[in-house]
């Protein structure tokens, strides 16, 4: 089914707005607050905050004009090529981080042996949460510039 231009505006805008304070609001106090920014069940949240706020306020945003007036916000091949770019590295990478945060999840419930050492904390929590992000962006980066 086909939705028109302005349902799909209005549809995004009342969404991405509470959305984009909610993001900011959850934010500041998990990174403001010493207990919740140490706290490694929080870490791919504080990721997920901000890959998914940067991606309200870079691709949605530019949906919305999109939908509002018709014409994308710059006509150029180039923009037009970031903009897919920062769709799907956005898309890919929220849902990896997503996925990577339930299984993480189930390993510090069920597991938390893999977390006891400082090795073992950077084997099993920080580096999968880097490759996500590298990979995201250098995948994306490949298929669409090169």
């Amino acid at each position: 089914m086909w939705i028109p231009f302005v349902p799909r505006f209005w549809l995004f805008l009342i969404f991405v707005v509470p959305s984009s304070l909610c993001a900011i609001f959850n934010l500041y106090h998990f990174i403001r607050s010493h207990s919740l920014r140490q706290g490694l069940n929080n870490h791919v949240i504080i990721l997920l905050l901000c890959f998914g706020l940067l991606y309200n306020l870079t691709d949605i945003t530019w949906l919305i004009y999109f939908y509002a007036s018709g014409v994308p916000l710059s006509s150029t091949p180039w923009f037009c090529l970031l903009w897919v770019y920062i769709d799907y590295t956005g898309f890919l990478l929220l849902l990896l981080l997503g996925a990577w945060a339930s299984m993480e999840r189930h390993l510090l419930i069920f597991s938390s042996e893999y977390f006891s050492s400082r090795r073992r904390r950077f084997l099993f929590h920080y580096l999968p949460m880097i490759l996500i992000v590298v990979y995201s962006f250098l995948y994306n980066l490949i298929i669409f510039f090169f």
